[in-house]
């Protein structure tokens, strides 16, 4: 294939026939970058990091970097990760992914977007759960039906905010229809999450790729249809120390917050020489301030061996 016209034209091939370089002028390669071979502490750094990310969510400190890196120990890899799998941010973490499959929301949605009460524990005991280490099987059939257990407990009851979550309007123009809009949510996101198998579509009409009938997705539906209705009124829960913990938990959290105080800023236009003025508001960053680290959301318990407050031992 020869040269375009254009390039043969314009003498875009060198004198060594190299096309776009100019008569006489060559082009020398890069010279090869220096590679640093990684030493054995920044290859343990970057370990550290990746795991405890991966399992916490968060950095690791600076003495466990100093720890990790000194440990010379054959198992000190293995020692970390059971380190950080028993730390109660490890259920924080990973309580996350599940949360947001089920749709957890603190509040209900639509133009009040109204908090929904209580349903802090559903997400506190999801975290539990994991930090636990419970089974699968035991995970999804509580949060089912855990009033239906034999003497349920009161952490059995809490995973039943399963099925509170999602989008609640508290005047619907069509109660009937909201009724059923709720429980479509419900049998849908049991479907996707627990089963694998997206049902919404056979609300409506047969499956057209799974075989699922409108017939078999109204009978799974039925399981669902005895949950009594939200009770926006229900103020009260149940005598286990949950709420007392919560609320400790709650005011140790807005007293770690910088609030913004008052101290003597210039006037606007004021002169160099002219003293501020006191009483003014600083304006600084600590008005957008958000405590960062390890600090547990508000209400979560620590897993100590003592009762937590979704009353598992």
């Amino acid at each position: 294939m020869g040269l375009p016209a254009a390039a043969a034209a314009t003498g875009a091939c060198g004198g060594d026939g190299r096309l776009g370089e100019e008569p006489g002028r060559r082009v020398h390669p890069a010279p090869a970058r220096s590679a640093r071979p990684a030493t054995v502490a920044s290859r343990r750094h970057t370990l550290l990091r990746r795991i405890t990310y991966d399992l916490t969510g968060l950095p690791p400190g600076p003495d466990e970097i100093e720890a990790f890196v000194a440990d010379s120990a054959p198992d000190a890899y293995e020692k970390v990760v059971e380190r950080l799998l028993a730390s109660p941010q490890y259920g924080v973490k990973w309580a996350r992914h599940w949360l947001d499959l089920v749709r957890y929301a603190d509040t209900d949605g639509y133009e009040r977007d109204r908090k929904k009460p209580f349903i802090w524990r559903y997400r506190d005991w999801v975290v539990d759960a994991f930090n636990a280490d419970m089974p699968y099987a035991q995970f999804v059939t509580t949060q089912l039906a855990g009033d239906e257990l034999p003497e349920p407990r009161v952490a059995d009851l809490i995973a039943t905010g399963y099925h509170r979550l999602g989008i609640w309007d508290d005047e619907p123009t069509d109660p009937l229809q909201h009724r059923y809009d709720d429980l479509d949510g419900v049998a849908d996101t049991t479907g996707r999450v627990m089963l694998g198998v997206a049902m919404g579509c056979a609300r409506c009409h047969d499956h057209k790729r799974d075989p699922l009938p409108t017939r078999d997705y109204y009978s799974f539906l039925a399981f669902f249809e005895n949950v009594k209705p939200y009770d926006l009124q229900a103020h009260a829960v149940p005598a286990d120390g949950a709420e007392q913990t919560h609320k400790a938990a709650l005011a140790e959290f807005t007293a770690r917050r910088v609030e913004p105080d008052r101290v003597g800023v210039r006037e606007p236009g004021a002169a160099a020489g002219d003293p501020p003025r006191c009483g003014s508001p600083r304006r600084s960053a600590a008005r957008t301030h958000r405590p960062v680290g390890g600090v547990r959301r508000p209400g979560a318990s620590m897993k100590n061996g003592a009762t937590t407050r979704s009353g598992r031992s």
